[in-house]
């Protein structure tokens, strides 16, 4: 309404394109950050020997996917991204908050003890979640209950054969 009513109409499509030009540069930002993590972090870890040609596929292709699962959200604004910020609450601190605190504070716990607690997490807590929450449990507490369920005994079956996380300094 600002714009449309107070301002001239030259210097109010300059500004509302200026809003654009943010918002494009900002979702570009995170559309290329998104593609080249996706290649860097999860691609080169199961392929470690991947060229950079292959590196630069996957990106690209990442880049797209995300673009396009972005789009598909966007499409229900209000409803998908109410939705999936409850969500994001369930997955980061069901797949996240034991290990993270864990690996930090337990010098000596097993890396694959750590990597298993997140994926007991992630599954547990999203699971229930989509499960319709049974018993009226919250997802949050069945993904941090698997986490540590999984940590402690990953830790203790995995410790003689597996490498530490290593300590924070003191």
């Amino acid at each position: 309404v600002l714009i449309t009513e107070y301002l001239p109409e030259g210097i109010g499509i300059v500004v509302i394109l200026a809003v654009m030009s943010a918002i494009l540069s900002t979702t570009d930002t995170r559309l290329h950050s998104a593609g080249i993590t996706s290649a860097h972090d999860f691609y080169q870890y199961f392929r470690p020997d991947a060229s950079d040609e292959k590196l630069l596929r996957v990106s690209r292709l990442a880049t797209v996917f995300w673009g396009i699962s972005a789009t598909a959200i966007g499409m229900n604004p209000p409803a998908t991204i109410i939705g999936l910020y409850n969500f994001r609450a369930i997955l980061l601190t069901s797949a996240f908050l034991i290990p993270i605190y864990v690996a930090l504070y337990w010098r000596g716990v097993a890396g694959r003890a750590v990597l298993s607690s997140v994926i007991a997490g992630t599954i547990f807590g999203v699971g229930w979640q989509l499960g319709g929450g049974l018993f009226g449990i919250p997802a949050t507490f069945v993904g941090v209950g698997a986490a540590l369920v999984a940590l402690v005994g990953g830790h203790f079956a995995l410790s003689t054969t597996d490498r530490a996380v290593p300590a924070m300094s003191d």
